[in-house]
């Protein structure tokens, strides 16, 4: 078994709603960092389990979908309304938009794009928002 890790970065604000009492309610940003990794259990003709480019350009799309954006949960109404109206990129999901939503819904799109195309299994998704606090998803 090979296990083959890229990293990523992305740059963004949240907040976390559904009644959320403590000072992450508040809109904040964070220098996101991430980590893919995968593992193979052989290896391609060309001698690689996946080629780097592979993760880089999947993991470009993560980056790209999620820089400099507000990242909001969708009952966020008047935010929404807010940011919709001064035409600034958000992107909504059902959950709080967590470190452990964000590993677990980067790691779930990894599973449907490289699985699918590549042999290879996906093992976590670590995100850290800062530098003394991380998540890792994996499957159990």
């Amino acid at each position: 078994m090979i296990t083959l890790t890229r990293t990523f970065t992305f740059e963004s604000a949240h907040r976390l709603a559904k009644g959320y009492p403590d000072k992450c309610k508040n809109i904040h940003g964070h220098s996101f960092t991430g980590e893919l990794r995968v593992a193979c259990d052989r290896l391609d003709c060309y001698d690689m389990g996946v080629d780097f480019a592979v993760l880089k350009d999947f993991l470009k799309n993560i980056e790209d979908y999620f820089d400099h954006k507000l990242i909001l949960h969708e009952s966020d109404s008047q935010l929404i309304a807010l940011c919709e109206n001064e035409d600034w990129e958000i992107v909504t999901l059902p959950q709080n938009p967590t470190s452990e939503v964000l590993a677990q819904m980067i790691f779930e799109q990894a599973r449907l794009v490289l699985e699918a195309k590549h042999p290879c299994k996906i093992v976590s998704v670590m995100i850290a928002e800062t530098c003394t606090s991380k998540c890792v998803y994996h499957d159990s």
